[in-house]
């Protein structure tokens, strides 16, 4: 069953939810009046940058063949920020394995 409900009804049935959405108007209000111009003018120089920017599409396919130079360069990046996320790990668990190690043999030659 749907029950419909006004916005006064829900607003009583949902005091918190209400003043958190009445804190988040106000608060995008006070931001916006404040740095508007600026918020306006970063906007417009993101579009225009975008619009410099060269896609690595092919426009004379149709479909998935298309983006494929694009979707194959995003997978070598995941990668390679798999491969590094992994290494790093790597390093700092044999660091701190020594670390720990030197402490350990620090502290039974007291």
């Amino acid at each position: 069953m749907i029950v419909s409900m006004t916005l006064m009804e829900w607003m009583r049935a949902h005091p918190v939810q209400t003043f958190m959405w009445l804190v988040f108007v106000v608060a995008a209000v006070v931001v916006f009046a404040r740095f508007g111009g600026s918020i306006r003018s970063f906007l417009l120089e993101t579009n225009a940058e975008l619009a410099k920017c060269n896609w690595p599409v092919d426009p004379d396919k149709e479909g998935y063949a298309r983006y494929q130079v694009l979707v194959n360069s995003t997978l070598v990046v995941v990668v390679a920020g798999l491969l590094l996320a992994l290494y790093m790990f790597g390093v700092d668990f044999m660091i701190s394995k020594a670390v720990r190690f030197i402490l350990k043999i620090g502290s039974t030659t007291l």
